[in-house]
């Protein structure tokens, strides 16, 4: 075969696998583990979790569009920065857009992440956003329920330095209370502030 021939071959070759494992990457990156892939839509649901007011539901903000995180309190890295940018955007919106908007920050460390605490963390980040906790097997389950990627068995070490690895979303949810999409750790405060005001201009369904 002509050398030419088979340098072109070998191009086009090389071109199709790297199109297949860059397809792969984004089919299988926010694979809950051990799951199949599935919709955003096909997470989620209602929950009832404690604040330091006493108990809530997600549904309390039906009509709302609400933007949750999960994390914990003592996480270094990925929780402060995200909470941040939770904080900007909602800084971003008027008192009108702010009325329809929630933020619910999800302790997957009821271990340690204590009501009063975990109140006072949120309240630093923006007034309209909430901590919430749970028992431990309430929270397991929510975190399946939501496709959330936690390793959850760091929680029953004995280690007051332990970390949780797990994954650092927005999971965007909308006035039916359903998860309309979920933006990614990369996502900035100005892009999430577009996706909040894009959703809080969508009617309800009747």
């Amino acid at each position: 075969m002509d050398t030419k021939k088979i340098v072109k071959i070998s191009a086009v070759i090389s071109l199709l696998l790297s199109v297949t494992m860059v397809v792969s990457y984004i089919y299988h990156r926010d694979k809950p583990l051990g799951e199949g892939y599935k919709a955003a839509s096909e997470y989620g649901g209602d929950f009832s979790l404690r604040s330091n007011k006493g108990m809530v539901s997600l549904f309390d903000f039906k009509e709302k569009v609400v933007v949750i995180y999960f994390g914990f309190m003592s996480c270094k890295n990925a929780c402060p920065v995200s909470m941040t940018k939770i904080r900007r955007a909602f800084m971003r919106l008027n008192e009108q857009e702010l009325k329809n908007v929630q933020g619910i920050f999800v302790s997957i460390d009821p271990k340690r992440d204590k009501l009063d605490e975990l109140a006072a963390f949120t309240q630093k980040y923006h007034k309209n956003v909430i901590g919430l906790v749970g028992k431990k097997d309430t929270v397991n389950q929510l975190v399946k329920q939501y496709g959330v990627i936690a390793d959850m068995s760091a929680l029953d070490g004995k280690s007051i330095t332990y970390t949780v690895d797990h994954s650092s979303r927005f999971y965007m949810i909308d006035k039916e209370g359903k998860i309309l999409t979920t933006l990614s750790y990369s996502t900035t405060p100005a892009e999430l502030v577009a996706k909040i005001r894009e959703m809080l201009k969508e009617k309800p369904k009747a």
